[in-house]
């Protein structure tokens, strides 16, 4: 047996790899966005769904403009207070779809009271394009800081 990431596995069975643990090195172009009241980390490339919004008619783009930090390179991370100023990273739309379905179950115990309702999310799948924005208008360094 062998000791592998806080746990006991075969020699040459497949490893158990914890979310946050080992992966492949990916790019190190990045930047983090606020949309619907969550935080997103975005890397070119990348394909994720979103909460579904008004768009303009034959819109095949969306922009995120709500930066909250980036990092170009091995550079230092640019921090924004809150937004990054002229940052934006453009996405294109692949499709509009809905989300899983949730189920709501709603019951009290011994009185032959049961309600079950479901939701499913609407929401719009993206390819993560251009990851872009001007240096100079950055508020704050990760370097300054610390």
């Amino acid at each position: 047996m062998v000791r592998y990431n806080g746990r006991f596995t075969r020699p040459g069975s497949s490893a158990i790899i914890r979310p946050g643990g080992l992966r492949p090195r990916r790019s190190t172009v990045y930047a983090i966005v606020e949309d619907s009241g969550s935080q997103i980390k975005l890397v070119a490339g990348d394909i994720i769904d979103v909460d579904r919004r008004e768009l303009a008619d034959g819109a095949k783009t969306i922009t995120f403009d709500r930066v909250l930090a980036m990092k170009n390179g091995d550079g230092p991370a640019t921090l924004g207070t809150p937004y990054i100023e002229g940052a934006s990273v453009i996405a294109d739309i692949i499709e509009e779809r809905l989300g899983e379905k949730v189920d709501v179950i709603k019951f009290k115990r011994r009185k032959g009271y049961k309600r079950k309702r479901g939701h499913r999310q609407k929401m719009l799948r993206v390819k993560i394009g251009d990851i872009g924005g001007s240096k100079k208008t950055a508020k704050k360094t990760a370097a300054d800081s610390e």
